[in-house]
């Protein structure tokens, strides 16, 4: 699980939970098997929600 609320250049990948509050800002893509964005955080790049270890497997190939 992760919790951000910065600002992140580069891709996440979190095989539980992410929560975007409010102050976050990120630039870069996103792999989390749920996520949760607070009203007021902003994200530049793809978001893939779900099955987690599928994405990420994808992702290396």
């Amino acid at each position: 699980n992760a919790t951000i609320k910065g600002k992140v250049k580069g891709d996440i990948a979190i095989l539980e939970a992410l929560h975007l509050m409010e102050s976050s800002i990120i630039d870069g893509n996103i792999v989390a098997k749920t996520i949760v964005v607070d009203e007021g955080a902003r994200y530049n790049g793809n978001c893939k929600v779900g099955d987690t270890k599928e994405a990420l497997k994808s992702d290396k190939a």
